[in-house]
């Protein structure tokens, strides 16, 4: 953008740039667009454009819901540029729909398992704990439960801790409504290093009431590490992951 100099002053386009006179009356000239947004609307020439626009919104629009309902969990995690991230995975989830068409696409009728696994943060939660606990949904009892009793020791242990604890949480979303949901585990105890994960046995989760046919369920799990100080939990940031565990669409 320049400002016009001179005694005659322009408005109108020409040779790809535009003169035009602002609201205090000063004139300016700046580069001519190269297309309007009417005829980027409306043009046959920009269709597909318009479709990849309206899943890209989608997608983009599910991952901050999402995020929005966890990051009070993940503290000051290096999240590594999470938005962005996590709006490609469900890109990607949205384009396996055999069902609509480029542009109407859903998430919940697409492979939700390209999400099982997706890191939060830089930082991979397998492997600081030597892997995942078993997860599993009853369907019939509408029921969930995180499995710890065949895991083992942390196996990625920052040096400064002395104790570290798992976090787990069931986010329940409607893609394309308002209702939604998060479900904390509590009272999950703090282990001493050196104490298998196996002690925290099974974490049951009942979202009987909130739960309703087509909305998308994801499973966080995540781990934090302290050190202890004059019977005091100081939380490190060295080491804290989560991840996206598990992901399914409720009947």
């Amino acid at each position: 953008m320049a400002r016009q100099a001179g005694i005659i002053k322009l408005t109108g386009s020409v040779g790809g740039v535009t003169f035009y006179m602002r609201k205090d009356g000063t004139y300016f000239a700046r580069k001519t667009p190269g297309i309007s947004k009417k005829t980027f609307k409306t043009s046959k020439n920009f269709e597909g454009s318009r479709r990849a626009g309206q899943e890209f919104g989608q997608a983009s629009r599910v991952s901050s819901r999402l995020r929005r309902k966890i990051l009070p969990l993940m503290f000051e995690m290096d999240k590594g540029y999470l938005p962005s991230r996590m709006t490609a995975h469900f890109q990607k989830v949205l384009r396996t729909d055999p069902t609509h068409g480029p542009g109407e696409r859903k998430i919940s009728f697409g492979n939700l398992d390209l999400m099982k696994g997706f890191r939060f943060g830089t930082e991979v939660l397998k492997d600081i704990l030597g892997g995942v606990p078993h997860l599993h949904f009853d369907e019939f009892q509408k029921s969930y439960t995180v499995d710890f009793s065949e895991m083992g020791t942390t196996v990625a242990v920052p040096k400064a801790a002395s104790h570290s604890q798992i976090r787990i949480a069931m986010v329940g979303l409607e893609e394309d409504g308002l209702a939604e949901f998060i479900l904390l585990a509590e009272n999950i105890p703090y282990l001493p290093v050196g104490i298998e994960t196996d002690h925290l046995g099974k974490v049951e989760f009942h979202p009987e009431e909130k739960l309703h046919a087509g909305q998308l369920v994801f499973m966080i799990l995540g781990i934090r590490f302290f050190q202890e100080v004059n019977g005091e939990m100081n939380a490190l940031r060295e080491s804290e992951a989560f991840g996206l565990e598990d992901c399914f669409l409720a009947s």
